[in-house]
C-alpha cells in the first residue's frame, strides 16, 4: 500500500487517502501483535499512533524523499536528511532552512554547531525528559553548495514533503528557524501580513489553524536560526529569552511536556 502524488499541496483528497492509509497500518500492526484482533478494536486505538506516523514519514522517506531529483540539489548530496525527534504528536516542530555539512554526512537534522547549540536552549528552557520529545527538521531535504541560503525553485519543489510531516504529527506549536523558514511558513499558512525581518518578529506568537485534522488551533513562532548564535554570541541571550517564553506559554497552556 502507499499514496502516490505529485502535487500534495492543492488537492484535500490526497490527505483523505493518508488517513487511508495510516488506518491500514494500524489494521496490520494490530494484526500482528494481537491474536484476538477484532477490526473494531482499532477505532479510537492511541497506542499505535506513533508507530504509525513514523511508518507514514519512513515510507516517505524510503520511498520519495530519497529517490527526488525535484531540483539539482540531488546531484551533490550525500545523503538526504529527513526529520528526528517525537513521533507522536509533538508539542513543539522545530524547521530550520536546510541541512549544512555535517547534517549531509550523517543524514540528520541539527547535529552540527547550530543544532548543539539549539538542543543546548531547548534543554535549558523546557523540561524535556528526552531530547527525543520534540521534533527537528529543515524546509530542505538536500543542502545546499556551500550552505547558502536555498533559492525559491529548491524551495517549492521540497516544501510538499515538510506539508506531510506537519500533516502527520500534527504539532501543537511550529517554530520558524530564521527568515528563511518564518517566510516559507507565514506564506505557506496565509500569513503574509504578519511577516517582517526575524529581528523585528523573533519570539511572537501568531495563531493560524495549520493542520486541518486538529481539534485547536496551532501557533506559529518565528526565532532566530541557532547559527546566529554562533556568529552572534550577543544574540544567544535573546534566543534564549524566546525560547523560555515560549516554555512558558506552553506551561500557561497546560499543554504537557
Amino acid at each position: 500500500m502507499g499514496v502516490e502524488r505529485v502535487d500534495y499541496s492543492s488537492d484535500q483528497e490526497y490527505y483523505q487517502a493518508l488517513n487511508q492509509e495510516a488506518a491500514y497500518y494500524q489494521e496490520q500492526q494490530r494484526k500482528e501483535t494481537n491474536s484476538d484482533y477484532r477490526i473494531e478494536d482499532v477505532v479510537g486505538e492511541f497506542e499505535v499512533i506513533d508507530i504509525t506516523n513514523q511508518t507514514l514519514l519512513e515510507k516517505l522517506k524510503e520511498e520519495e524523499i530519497s529517490k527526488c531529483t525535484r531540483c539539482g540539489l540531488c546531484k551533490n548530496r550525500t545523503n538526504i536528511v529527513c526529520g528526528r525527534g517525537e513521533f507522536k504528536s509533538p508539542k513543539v516542530m522545530f524547521i530550520g532552512e536546510a541541512p549544512g555539512k555535517e547534517e549531509d554526512e550523517s543524514g540528520k537534522p541539527f547535529v552540527g554547531s547550530a543544532g548543539i547549540i539549539l538542543e543546548t536552549l531547548i534543554e535549558e528552557a523546557f523540561n524535556f525528559e528526552t531530547k527525543d520529545s520534540y521534533y527537528l527538521t529543515n524546509i530542505l531535504k538536500c543542502r545546499p553548495p556551500e550552505n547558502r541560503t536555498p533559492n525559491s525553485e529548491e524551495i517549492k519543489s521540497c516544501l510538499s514533503y515538510l506539508e506531510r510531516e506537519i500533516y502527520v504529527l500534527k504539532p501543537d506549536y511550529i517554530v520558524c528557524l530564521g527568515n528563511t523558514s518564518a517566510k516559507t511558513i507565514f506564506t505557506l499558512f496565509g500569513l503574509e501580513n504578519e511577516l517582517r525581518p526575524i529581528s523585528e518578529i523573533h519570539g511572537n506568537s501568531y495563531t493560524k489553524k495549520v493542520c486541518l485534522q486538529s481539534a485547536s488551533k496551532n501557533i506559529i513562532v518565528p526565532m532566530y536560526h541557532p547559527a546566529a548564535g554562533l556568529y552572534h554570541p550577543e544574540l544567544r541571550s535573546v534566543m534564549l529569552a524566546d525560547m523560555q517564553r515560549l516554555a512558558n506559554e506552553i506551561a500557561y497552556q497546560n499543554l504537557p511536556f
